[in-house]
């Protein structure tokens, strides 16, 4: 599932997106990629912080050389 949320980002020029998977037949089905993903259902649902490690993964590539 993740290889081909990661495909589907980069089939579309992002290294960052929100991507819609859902299962159909045991088979993980790509339903749309989001350029600007909102998570707080997310989070709220899975108690996951997404926020937080789009911020640390963003902090260590791009601010990590200042």
């Amino acid at each position: 599932m993740r290889d081909l949320a990661e495909r589907a980002a980069r089939a579309l020029g992002r290294e960052f997106a929100g991507v819609d998977i859902r299962f159909k037949d045991g088979q993980p089905v790509l339903l749309e990629v989001n350029r600007r993903p909102a998570f707080q259902n997310f989070e709220q649902t899975t108690s996951l912080d997404v926020a937080g490690a789009f911020l640390s993964y963003a902090h260590s590539k791009w601010l990590g050389c200042v």
